[in-house]
């Protein structure tokens, strides 16, 4: 009988543990969930006040009615009350080129005489030199969050742009600057929690009140600056509470019948639990060897690319070397002509090419180590370009630079940072296929913001994405592809992230997709980040 109640205790420790974990693994996916939720909740803000921000200064009146001649009633009726009753901006700012603030209204009244940045927080400086350095071409909304008056408030600042750029796009240059900043109150939370089924969903500044589950706010700085908090639901810990006693008493009488059918078969049990060990480790086994199997033709498809590479590269270099023996022999005054010699130069120019594709390719197959280097940003972008030129030219898609001179280098793996360029330009290639071949295009431009960062600005005229998409287009597996996985921007962002920087993506006002890559330079952000 001792045999038997051991293997009941036993029986029940295991089963209350394997509750209590399942318990508490519920509860975590709930958080991780919930945490999920709170940040899309303050990203769809941000991402909303960006947008309005962005077709306010895609607008030519902005700049006729309060840069060139100031217009109060139409300031009042297009930017100060409208923007206050319509969209709740409880601050809205114009700043012109010399930093002189021409238009500033404050809970929907106008402020004569104000100056916009002493109004506002110091932090919201930086977002301001962000806007005023943006690509001429585009406007382009930083946002981020501040504390205004000891109150979360979300703030934007977008340089505003002729609706008509002209052609050629002048040097950059300070533009007018318009801030908008929106209250995040109890309200506007209250309604936020209801939308994202979050219980209580309010921002504290100090510790996180007891019982309650939290998200950190960092400001525009980096800086942190409060807490989300909310009443996370515990589904596991309330399943427990209300089933337990039924829980057990199944699991007493499960255990019961299980050791009466037990002692039954007593003759048979050990070699019934042999054969299930035996088969359990086969069946360990199997999968051990799939996975090695598995990982050896990973290894063989990189070696494959090396060998390829590595025997190609001999034929290449012996055509490069008779080539350029018989450019050699072939001098004026010799009985050769400049169509020979021409077309001799062709034949080492045309071999150095491939010696060079061959060798890029072995770059990007190859095991990535993980490793970060000083590197060029212009330099990369222009190899990811030639790796793809076959893509290029078959999608009959040009590529139009506008690369910064002297711009500054960024610490970054050159594999995976590559990736990154790999899957923008074959999406810019995708979304351009119904597209008229003599209009497809991309356009590529870096700078230097001058910020500690560095931006890199890929715009296609493709197909773009609906509002819905522009939302979701960096979530895993969303793709609007009809046999994409939904993986290659998920992972972009994630790479850049890693990198300590940001990639977001912005509609183009003629159609198609602006994608906006910032990294930070060598040596790091400046003080003002």
């Amino acid at each position: 009988m001792a045999p038997v109640i051991a293997l009941l205790v036993i029986g029940a420790v295991v089963a209350t543990t394997v509750l209590v974990v399942a318990s508490k693994s519920l509860n975590e996916n709930v958080l991780q969930s919930e945490q999920l939720l709170s940040r899309t909740a303050m990203s769809a803000q941000q991402e909303a006040l960006s947008n309005l921000a962005f077709d306010y200064t895609w607008w030519d009146d902005i700049a006729l009615n309060i840069i060139e001649e100031y217009d109060p009633e139409w300031a009042d009726g297009n930017i100060g009350s409208y923007l206050h009753d319509t969209y709740a901006i409880s601050h809205s700012f114009v700043v012109d080129e010399e930093g002189r603030t021409r238009s500033a209204f404050i809970l929907r009244k106008s402020v004569p005489d104000a100056d916009a940045l002493e109004i506002l927080p110091d932090d919201v400086g930086v977002l301001v030199a962000r806007a005023r350095k943006a690509s001429y071409a585009q406007p382009i909304p930083h946002a981020g969050f501040t504390l205004l008056d000891a109150t979360l408030h979300l703030v934007t600042a977008s340089a505003i742009t002729p609706e008509q750029v002209p052609d050629p796009l002048p040097a950059e240059t300070a533009r007018p600057v318009l801030i908008l900043a929106k209250a995040i109150g109890p309200e506007l939370l209250a309604e936020m929690g209801e939308a994202y089924t979050l219980e209580n969903f309010r921002f504290v500044r100090g510790a996180s009140p007891p019982g309650s589950t939290w998200i950190d706010l960092k400001g525009i700085n980096g800086a942190p600056i409060g807490r989300l908090v909310w009443q996370s639901n515990k589904p596991g810990t309330e399943f427990v509470d209300r089933y337990w006693p039924a829980l057990a008493g199944t699991f007493i009488g499960m255990m019961l019948l299980a050791v009466y059918f037990l002692r039954r078969a007593d003759q048979n049990w050990w070699d019934v639990m042999q054969l299930r060990v035996r088969l359990t480790d086969e069946m360990h086994a199997r999968r051990h060897e799939a996975g090695i199997a598995h990982l050896q033709r990973l290894n063989v498809v990189g070696e494959m690319a090396t060998t390829l590479a590595h025997e190609l590269n001999q034929p290449l270099t012996s055509i490069s070397s008779y080539a350029q023996g018989c450019v050699d022999r072939l001098r004026p005054g010799e009985p050769a002509t400049p169509d020979i010699l021409d077309a001799m130069k062709q034949i080492v120019a045309q071999a150095e090419r491939a010696d060079g594709i061959i060798r890029r390719i072995r770059d990007f197959v190859r095991r990535d180590a993980a490793e970060l280097v000083p590197m060029n940003l212009n330099t990369l972008i222009q190899e990811t370009a030639i790796l793809l030129h076959s893509a290029l030219r078959d999608g009959g898609v040009r590529v139009e630079w506008r690369l910064a001179d002297d711009l500054p280098d960024v610490v970054a793996n050159p594999v995976q940072l590559q990736q990154v360029f790999v899957n923008l330009i074959q999406n810019a290639i995708d979304a351009m296929q119904k597209v008229e071949p003599a209009d497809r295009r991309i356009k590529i431009a870096t700078k230097d913001l001058g910020v500690g960062e560095v931006e890199l600005i890929m715009v296609d005229n493709g197909h773009g994405f609906t509002s819905e998409a522009l939302e979701r287009a960096f979530d895993p597996f969303f793709t609007t592809k009809g046999s994409g996985m939904g993986m290659g921007l998920a992972i972009s962002r994630s790479i850049v992230e890693g990198h300590g920087g940001d990639l977001t993506v912005a509609s183009a006002p003629e159609g198609g997709a602006v994608f906006r890559l910032t990294l930070p330079i060598r040596g790091g952000k400046t003080d003002g980040e």
